[in-house]
């Protein structure tokens, strides 16, 4: 039996934990491309933000640059995880792949990665327009070229439709 889904690579540590006597071997596999480089779209991640509103701002900032500008606590947040390091200096580490020998994919193409910029509503982004039509290119329902134009479309006119709000 195989099992294909399109989810983060946090889904390879977390299947491994929750089903561990079930005989599979949970991987995670780049994706075909097009054109010559593998260039992708790279959302938000796991940001860390603070309340203005918070009395003890400071403090809150120390401990998001604690987690999160300390190459050695940065890798010990992605292991712990099972996410891609934001830090070149942890993506870099020869030694992260034994504690997560299914990141290799991603951490090959992290440097085609682009991020997407301020898209005003994410969610109609990327559950609306963009999965809607990659699954119905999957299913054979719409070309590639159509899947792609449609998302483009789609995305920009809510865009437009946001900024004149």
């Amino acid at each position: 039996m195989v099992g294909i889904g399109f989810i983060g690579p946090w889904v390879v540590p977390m299947s491994r934990e929750q089903y561990p006597d079930v005989p599979f071997e949970w991987d995670y596999v780049r994706t075909p491309h097009l054109g010559d480089k593998p260039l992708f779209a790279a959302d938000s991640g796991w940001g860390k933000v603070v309340s203005p509103y918070t009395k003890h701002k400071d403090a809150a900032w120390e401990f998001v640059r604690f987690m999160c500008a300390d190459a050695k606590n940065c890798k010990e947040w992605n292991i712990g995880t099972g996410t891609i390091p934001a830090l070149k200096a942890v993506a870099e580490d020869p030694t992260l792949l034994d504690s997560m020998d299914w990141i290799g994919p991603c951490l090959e193409v992290i440097p085609y990665g682009r991020y997407v910029g301020d898209l005003q509503d994410r969610d109609y982004v990327w559950y609306e327009a963009v999965y809607t039509h990659i699954l119905a290119a999957l299913q054979g329902t719409e070309t590639v070229e159509e899947a792609s134009s449609k998302m483009e479309e789609e995305c920009n006119t809510m865009i437009d439709e946001k900024l004149g709000e």
